[in-house]
């Protein structure tokens, strides 16, 4: 069945005139926005486009095919933004998957300010989409070092603005009973480790590991990881078996967690968190205090205790 998502993509190469920069405006990979096009095409029975050195083009079809797509796009963001008749203030966050952030979220209203939230987790794509189309309030994601350049440059297209709040670091989440150690996230050994990961993760962090530890069995575990619906599920994982998660997270931990986080080396320089917000909008009373939420928490807590390692 078709996808709003595959018109997406279909419409950003169309654009563009090029995968590679139709990959940089989806913030995806150049073989992802190929392998999409690709399934469209062959859902459709005909071909979309033309391939020529580093550029494509559309065909006759895919000219008439790009205009429906507009024109379905167009009218989907006008369906997402009739007003809702509620009496009730609804604070929405859209996020990038991460148990830390979900913690501080549920503290957050739960303890200082009781309302009622909604929360979505998603790739810094869907971020992106649910702000600018006022979905959710505000985003938070985590960028690199390498990602932040263009980042900033599809945000400012978009009317966007990316307020960094905190550096971060890659990790493995684990069960604190497990026994997990340096010589068992190398060599030999590698294989032994069983992932799990959310159905809306991003590719970087899988990247990142890959390239740290060098290694082809990383690869397949991580290709091989049990994939799960949302942070709940991935939560109930790993409170429960040996299984590890890879993520981002912030330089901190909850003592009351029963999952610890294991520090690793980003090939991608540092990580930051960072807020997605519209530019025509101003951050609200309940936004700003949610953001002093964040630092302040971060603030109290300290460095991980003898390098993150269970």
């Amino acid at each position: 069945m078709m996808e709003i998502k595959q018109l997406e993509f279909l419409i950003a190469a169309a654009e563009s005139g090029s995968l590679n920069k139709a990959s940089e405006q989806l913030y995806t990979t150049q073989s992802n926005v190929s392998k999409i096009i690709k399934k469209l095409e062959e859902e459709l029975g005909y071909r979309l486009f033309i391939r020529k050195g580093k550029g494509v083009y559309l065909t006759p079809e895919g000219e008439k095919a790009y205009r429906f797509a507009r024109e379905i796009i167009n009218k989907a963001n006008h369906i997402t933004q009739i007003p809702v008749s509620n009496d009730r203030q609804v604070f929405r966050v859209v996020m990038n998957p991460s148990i830390e952030l979900e913690d501080m979220i549920f503290r957050f209203f739960g303890n200082v300010y009781p309302s009622q939230v909604s929360v979505k987790e998603g790739n810094i794509r869907c971020v992106i989409d649910e702000i600018e189309s006022t979905r959710a309030q505000f985003g938070l994601i985590f960028v690199s070092e390498r990602q932040k350049t263009i980042l900033q440059h599809l945000l400012r297209r978009r009317m966007l603005v990316l307020k960094f709040l905190a550096s971060a670091r890659l990790v493995l989440s684990v069960n604190r009973k497990s026994v997990l150690n340096v010589e068992r996230l190398t060599g030999n050994t590698a294989n032994m480790v069983r992932f799990v990961r959310c159905e809306d993760d991003f590719d970087t962090p899988e990247n990142q590991l890959k390239q740290t530890l060098s290694s082809e069995r990383w690869g397949n575990g991580l290709h091989q990881a049990l994939q799960l619906e949302h942070m709940g599920c991935v939560r109930r994982a790993l409170e429960t078996t040996d299984m590890v998660y890879l993520n981002f997270c912030l330089k901190k931990s909850f003592p009351d967690r029963a999952v610890v986080d294991v520090p690793m080396e980003s090939e991608d320089g540092d990580i930051y968190l960072c807020l997605v917000y519209s530019q025509s909008t101003r951050l609200s009373e309940l936004q700003k205090e949610f953001v002093c939420f964040i630092q302040n928490m971060l603030n109290e807590e300290e460095e991980y205790a003898n390098g993150g390692l269970v």
